[in-house]
């Protein structure tokens, strides 16, 4: 039906189901498919990645990222924290595999190669955190962004953020989901907003590991689609 949204049609579990499809607000359409469990209970907490990862047990802070799962898991000691969907790198722009370390962070960082789908700014990537610089000096960020169930970066990890998406496209009117500020957060131990941050990045000594795994699931596609 037109009228229809996941608020409609699942009421308070309307998050739950989000995830579980690792997509946003912003992307769901009348029509399209989607993942929905028989008993809503099955995916209350639902995480594909470890609840507890041995390569993580010796580390106050770890980032396990699985592209091929589309998921982010925080972890201490071994021990999961939070966890959350994300958006990982299309063909052509996978996002790099292997273990790196967190070493700047930027509240509000923008894109400086790619704009909006409208075109008319830079890409936010608000609460941004960097892992990886390539030997183009090109940088690799976890950062907030729109999910549209599959891979759609440019070779960052995006999570979700509606407070961004609001500011940017006008939607969800009441933005209620964060995930980037709560790792943005977690990375930098404190829990509450940077309002020092004047537009700077800053470095961080000895950040949270990252290690990235897996295999891109593969996705036709065409024009903005990702955006």
């Amino acid at each position: 039906m037109p009228h229809e949204n996941l608020e409609r049609l699942f009421a308070d579990n309307w998050l739950h189901v989000a995830r579980l499809n690792r997509i946003d607000r912003r992307h769901v359409y009348p029509g399209m498919t989607i993942k929905v469990p028989e008993n809503m209970q099955d995916i209350l907490h639902y995480c594909p990645l470890p609840r507890r990862y041995g390569p993580a047990a010796e580390y106050p802070k770890y980032i396990l990222i699985d592209v091929g799962e589309q998921w982010l898991a925080s972890y201490e000691y071994g021990e999961l924290r939070f966890s959350t969907p994300a958006a990982t790198g299309i063909e052509g722009h996978l996002t790099p595999l292997g273990i790196f370390r967190i070493d700047a962070r930027h509240r509000k960082h923008t894109s400086s190669l790619y704009k909006t789908s409208k075109g008319n700014a830079q890409y936010p990537m608000d609460y941004a955190v960097r892992f990886h610089i390539d030997a183009d000096h090109v940088s690799y960020w976890i950062h907030a962004r729109d999910l549209p169930g599959r891979p759609a970066s440019h070779g960052c990890v995006g999570i979700y953020d509606e407070e961004m998406q609001l500011r940017v496209y006008g939607v969800p009117a009441k933005p209620l989901v964060n995930d980037a500020a709560q790792l943005f957060h977690w990375v930098s131990d404190d829990n509450e907003e940077d309002e020092e941050d004047n537009g700077q990045m800053t470095l961080i000594e000895d950040g949270p590991l990252v290690e990235i795994r897996g295999t891109s699931p593969q996705y036709l596609h065409s024009g903005n689609k990702f955006d």
